[in-house]
């Protein structure tokens, strides 16, 4: 009992004589040191607006990206006709570097290939952004300038021509000379129905044609829509669906068939289908 005693003595006393320290904690986002200092400051009320925010237009990247719906339009067209119709088309497009997979070429083709195979793809694709966008600057720089407008406004009448048939009814024609590129659009009021002939796109002016596209759709309501598409050359049919359900959120469901054993691409049946937000 005395060593007990002797030895709670020796413990009280050293944490009666063990000295008191302070700690101080070092300066961090979000902490301060006193509170003297914030009572001294000023704040601003923010007011929350009341009610649901005004819904901005919705636009597609290559809208937000370029200031001008028509080279949107174009550029997307272009990039749906080369890579895929839909989203789903244009991820499974992607290539996988380490096994051989379909890869899309510049006429809309899926052929085998690998990685650089594609990105050669992208490459040509990058090389067409670049040969419109320097067209389109140069049709604004000759259209502003009254000395040489003349050859803006004879450009204009070569690549582009509309023949009215009747009331509502006409055919746009519209040559591309960026693409190298033809399309024939016969305009009414039920459906959608054009022809594209794609020449080769590093030759100056018309040549051979190596692939007609067809397309007839119609939208049936705001926002439903089916579109069918042939590559003529490669007999490959696509029935794209498209439901869009809010101007950020749409679903399409694509199938895709061969109409003959013989072409420049992988013969196969595909289905696809895909849900996309975009942000």
């Amino acid at each position: 009992m005395k060593w007990m005693f002797l030895l709670a003595l020796l413990t009280g006393s050293w944490a009666v004589a063990a000295p008191l320290t302070t700690s101080r904690l070092a300066p961090h986002d979000g902490y301060i040191l006193s509170l003297e200092e914030e009572k001294e400051r000023e704040y601003t009320e923010i007011i929350l607006p009341v009610g649901p925010l005004p819904q901005l237009p919705y636009k597609t990247w290559f809208q937000r990206i370029f200031d001008d719906d028509e080279l949107a339009r174009e550029f997307a067209d272009r990039y749906q006709r080369q890579f895929g119709r839909t989203e789903a088309e244009q991820a499974q497009s992607v290539a996988n570097p380490f096994i051989k997979i379909d890869v899309v070429d510049i006429n809309g083709a899926v052929f085998r290939g690998t990685a650089i195979d594609y990105q050669n793809q992208r490459q040509l694709f990058a090389e067409y952004m670049i040969r419109r966008m320097f067209e389109h600057n140069l049709d604004k720089f000759v259209k502003s300038n009254p000395s040489i407008r003349t050859a803006y406004e004879i450009k204009e009448r070569i690549s582009k021509a509309s023949v009215a048939v009747s009331p509502g009814y006409s055919i746009a024609l519209n040559y591309s000379f960026s693409g190298n590129t033809l399309q024939i659009r016969p305009i009414n009021p039920y459906f959608t129905f054009e022809i594209l002939f794609q020449m080769n796109p590093s030759q100056l002016g018309p040549g051979n044609v190596l692939e007609t596209h067809w397309r007839v759709g119609r939208s049936f309501t705001t926002k439903f829509s089916a579109d069918l598409y042939y590559r003529q050359f490669d007999a490959v049919a696509s029935l794209v669906l498209r439901e869009q359900f809010t101007p950020i959120f749409a679903g399409t469901l694509t199938l895709n068939t061969n109409t003959s054993p013989y072409g420049y691409t992988q013969r196969e049946d595909l289905t696809l289908a895909g849900l996309y937000y975009t942000f």
